[in-house]
């Protein structure tokens, strides 16, 4: 395959993320000490996962390809996840993105900030700033679905 670089592209995958994706905050837990930005997408067609796996590898990002879940006895196809937690990475995914994404964007863009604010504090290991926390509570309201959140998962 050519290299899978361009606007058109980016733009085709962020309507992906738009759809299907989450930006969200994983809360400490067992592997982490502090909330974690991640980004993931889900589909049943995991030949749209690969691709987009592979489009961003040009770009130096390297997305975990999650095991498929499926409903058992209800005839739902199986469901794929592609993801990754690694700050670089996240960061360059939304920076990819951010001129496509619609739905997402606001997600996308605390996001971003809340990295940006632990780097230019030099937070990394430190308590969080009030910013930091009404970001945390943003994403958590925005990904919120019938009272649940992803927040509440653990890294």
């Amino acid at each position: 395959m050519n290299q899978p670089t361009g606007n058109e592209v980016l733009a085709y995958i962020a309507g992906f993320y738009d759809g299907e994706g989450s930006f969200a905050m994983l809360s400490p837990g067992t592997h982490c000490i502090r909330p974690k930005p991640v980004i993931s997408l889900g589909n049943t067609d995991v030949g749209v996962l690969m691709y987009i796996r592979e489009v961003f590898s040009y770009y130096d990002v390297n997305l975990k390809l999650l095991s498929a879940h499926q409903k058992k006895n209800m005839g739902w196809k199986p469901a794929y996840r592609i993801m990754t937690s690694n700050r670089d990475q996240v960061v360059k995914i939304i920076v990819l993105l951010l001129p496509f994404l619609i739905v997402k964007l606001p997600q996308a863009k605390l996001l971003l900030e809340y990295i940006q604010l632990r780097d230019v504090e030099g937070l990394r290991g430190r308590m969080h700033l009030t910013r930091e926390l009404e970001i945390l509570e943003l994403v958590r309201g925005m990904n919120s679905g019938r009272g649940k959140s992803y927040y509440k998962r653990s890294c």
